[in-house]
């Protein structure tokens, strides 16, 4: 693979698999993927695609005519068969992958697979239009803690960080958590672009 792009459309389509992560503190993350055959079906696959743009599993399963558990289950099953922990982390590396604008952003080393993503911290690029605080919320919300569990990081109420989410959609241009996910590569350079 010589393409961020390439991975992504390498991982919806099962011809990948996420097999190691390291966390490299305040400069980054490296993702190890290997060459695998993962078995998804189509449901699987057209449940990933949803993801990965950030769309709710209740509009995906309307779209589909399913049940919500039936599109919560075959998500989970599928994001567990590419080596991924959770939603969060499958929206936000697939994010990172699909909007990487420059190797200097994003690094791939590997001649085929496996193959390695070094990923910067600065990826998300949010610094520019939200506060400190809200930078912290919405790394609590990649990491998939609920508006509960990042209160109590912050030592704040749950109703602050609901106001304080409330206030990023809208800076963001963005509906959900998922949303959020899936669109923070991208924030940086519309921000860029209009000012």
């Amino acid at each position: 693979m010589n393409s961020t792009r390439g991975i992504a459309d390498a991982l919806l389509a099962g011809r990948l698999r996420l097999v190691d992560q390291q966390d490299h503190g305040s400069s980054g993350y490296v993702l190890g993927f290997s060459a695998a055959t993962v078995p998804l079906s189509k449901r699987e696959r057209s449940t990933l695609a949803a993801a990965e743009t950030g769309v709710a599993n209740k509009v995906v399963a309307i779209e589909q005519s399913l049940a919500c558990s039936t599109v919560s289950e075959s998500l989970q099953t599928a994001i567990s068969k590419l080596g991924f922990a959770s939603r969060a982390e499958f929206v936000k590396v697939m994010a990172y992958l699909r909007n990487a604008s420059s190797a200097a952003e994003v690094r791939v080393g590997g001649a085929g697979a496996p193959c390695w993503v070094f990923l910067p911290a600065e990826s998300l690029n949010l610094a520019l239009c939200l506060t400190a605080a809200e930078r912290e919320i919405v790394a609590g919300v990649l990491n998939g803690h609920s508006n509960a569990a990042i209160a109590q990081a912050r030592r704040t109420s749950t109703r602050t960080v609901a106001n304080q989410l409330a206030a990023i959609y809208r800076k963001l241009g963005v509906f959900s958590r998922w949303e959020l996910a899936a669109r923070a590569g991208r924030a940086y350079s519309t921000l860029a672009q209009a000012s």
